[in-house]
């Protein structure tokens, strides 16, 4: 994604003084942007779900008593922005990595706070 980006960029200074590098840009744009809305974070008391796709759409699901650990990796970039990795692992289920996802410590912190007490 981040190689995607810097292509359009690239392809952005070399046409920007025509119409076609404002197109490309703004279809990039619109790409990052339908990634991201169409991205949903759910934890309930039982369950923690995570869905993406634009076209194709795949959900990682996983009950809460199955979790056995959550992690979070983020570079200095990442932690000026407040976002990063956040990567969750279960028993017999295997790992989910959620990617660029805005408060990575607030989504660790949820998940293990459900998962020690999860009447709440």
């Amino acid at each position: 994604m981040g190689f995607f980006i810097l292509a359009a960029l690239g392809e952005f200074s070399r046409r920007s003084s025509g119409e076609g590098g404002g197109i490309f840009f703004f279809l990039v744009a619109l790409f990052i942007f339908l990634r991201i809305r169409a991205t949903e974070i759910a934890v309930t008391n039982k369950r923690f779900i995570y869905k993406r796709g634009v076209l194709f759409r795949k959900i990682d699901e996983f009950g809460i008593k199955q979790i056995e650990g959550v992690s979070v990796a983020q570079g200095p970039f990442a932690r000026l922005f407040n976002y990063g990795t956040v990567n969750v692992r279960g028993t017999g289920v295997g790992h989910v990595r959620v990617k660029s996802v805005e408060d990575p410590f607030g989504l660790r912190s949820a998940l293990t706070q459900t998962r020690l007490d999860p009447a709440t």
